[in-house]
């Protein structure tokens, strides 16, 4: 080894949950390979079974905006209520029009 993580655990088992993905949607599979891809390195860690911050990460984050992004439970996955989420994510972070200013 040359002390590098190339992610390979990482995508492997995004790849394979994806090829038939539960209903949380491979989404630890997606945040543990997000985090391995950080170019500054992991700023979360998952043990037993759940995501956390590490001490030396605080920093990066801000507390008081968490709540703008963060919901007690995921939408059901129909487009209307995917579109609510983003609808309420987008005016949490004062866009001023909703989802209707996203663009993708």
């Amino acid at each position: 080894s040359v002390g590098k993580d190339f992610c390979i655990a990482e995508s492997e088992a995004l790849m394979k949950c994806s090829k038939a993905p539960g209903s949380d949607a491979c989404a630890k599979e997606f945040m543990l390979m997000r985090e391995c891809n950080r170019p500054s390195g992991k700023h979360m860690q998952f043990s037993d079974g759940v995501f956390s911050v590490p001490s030396d990460k605080a920093g990066l984050f801000n507390g008081q905006k968490i709540g703008l992004v963060s919901v007690a439970a995921p939408p059901t996955r129909t487009t209307a209520a995917m579109q609510a989420a983003g609808n309420d994510i987008a005016v949490g972070l004062h866009i001023p029009g909703g989802k209707a200013d996203v663009r993708f």
